[in-house]
């Protein structure tokens, strides 16, 4: 799916640089982690945790979590170190790239004369190429996040 909604995806943490971690100890330094991106409505049960992501002031620097409504972590221990699972979705990014470009060029496509169907189906591309291009820009972030939280010192 070229755009998706949800992005699934885990991250392999070794021992050598986890410091022999356990998963519970990982868990605790991902709590922390999203406490200081401002996620909200951080729940941990036992090795699951999940959180949302409030609607956020982006007048002060790039954020993280800006791109994600709610997501899913997962974290194993595993012989050679922790497994950390993710799941997170993308739902209010789409809606607010479709809101921007709806008013940025939605005037004009619906003040013309004549609707017509090319103008919006132009539209509608437009709207899932800047979100795919968000996406894919800030995908990769993500599992260095997730494996930077786990490997620094609480």
């Amino acid at each position: 799916m070229p755009f998706p909604l949800t992005r699934r995806g885990e991250v392999m943490i070794p021992h050598s640089s986890a410091a022999r971690l356990s998963a519970d100890e990982a868990m605790t330094r991902l709590v922390h982690a999203l406490e200081r991106e401002r996620a909200s409505a951080i729940s941990r049960e036992g090795n699951v945790l999940r959180f949302k992501v409030a609607h956020m002031d982006r007048s002060s620097q790039w954020d993280i979590l800006a791109q994600i409504d709610h997501g899913v972590l997962t974290v194993d221990d595993i012989a050679d170190g922790v497994r950390v699972t993710y799941e997170f979705s993308h739902r209010r990014m789409l809606t607010q790239v479709t809101a921007v470009v709806l008013f940025v060029f939605g005037a004009a496509v619906i003040g013309s004369d004549t609707l017509r169907p090319e103008l919006l189906i132009t539209l509608a591309l437009m709207c899932f190429l800047l979100f795919g291009i968000i996406i894919m820009i800030s995908a990769p972030s993500f599992p260095t996040f997730l494996y930077n939280a786990i490997k620094a010192p609480p």
